[in-house]
């Protein structure tokens, strides 16, 4: 990509600029040079609907990535690649600017919207659905974990990448909403059902969950699985 680069920043032609610019953003997009996008992606002049979508997208793009590593985001660009990615809504970007809008609700903190955002990513996008219902649920794990288990719940009716956080993340709402019927019915999940590193604290809330309902011998035997790591 570098030797198509250096020949299009060579190019001085404006018709012939408006010719290479897809290639020219794509080039750019592909090495991450967020502001050499925004440089010339806002001084080009095109009047096309499908150049001014892809111009809108690369810019929507490079605002939100420019940021997501920066420790104090800059929620003016944030909110100004949103706005972007509105525009976007049904275009052939439709799935990207759900994706964009979504991260960009997250940073915002606005988690329901999030959330909105991902299911009708899940909705639309149903070879990756699973994904798109876990970072819903994600989104909104903290401010509406009722909501986020209904998400769960739903996402674990499919076989996928996420069973195993999800699983996990289910246990974890149960036990912070005190329904400890609900999380006793996982109590028979096999090791391997679960991520290695969380199967001790799996354990852990099986333990104080039966604890909490009087039955002493099922939480011992759950809290040795912690302490031992054994089946």
């Amino acid at each position: 990509f570098d030797d198509a680069i250096k020949y299009y920043e060579m190019v001085t032609d404006e018709a012939l600029i408006e010719k290479i610019l897809s290639s020219y953003l794509q080039s750019l997009y592909k090495q991450s040079q967020y502001q050499n996008i925004l440089k010339v992606a806002r001084s080009a002049k095109t009047e096309k609907p499908e150049q001014l979508q892809e111009k809108n997208f690369y810019i929507a793009e490079s605002l939100l990535r420019s940021q997501l590593n920066q420790a104090s985001k800059n929620l003016d660009l944030i909110t100004e690649a949103s706005n972007l990615y509105t525009k976007l809504l049904g275009s052939s970007y439709d799935l990207a600017a759900l994706e964009g809008l979504a991260m960009c609700s997250k940073i915002l903190q606005d988690n329901e919207k999030a959330k909105a955002y991902f299911l009708q990513l899940a909705d639309k996008d149903t070879k990756t659905s699973q994904r798109w219902l876990y970072f819903a649920a994600s989104s909104v794990h903290q401010s509406n974990p009722k909501s986020s288990l209904e998400i769960l719940n739903s996402l674990l009716t499919q076989k996928g990448p996420f069973t195993k956080q999800a699983l996990f993340d289910k246990a974890l709402i149960l036990f912070s909403l005190d329904q400890y019927s609900e999380l006793n019915e996982l109590a028979n999940l096999k090791k391997e059902e679960l991520e290695l590193a969380r199967w001790g604290t799996f354990q852990y809330l099986l333990g104080r969950s039966f604890y909490f309902q009087k039955s002493y011998s099922r939480a011992q035997v759950h809290l040795d699985r912690k302490s031992t790591r054994l089946n």
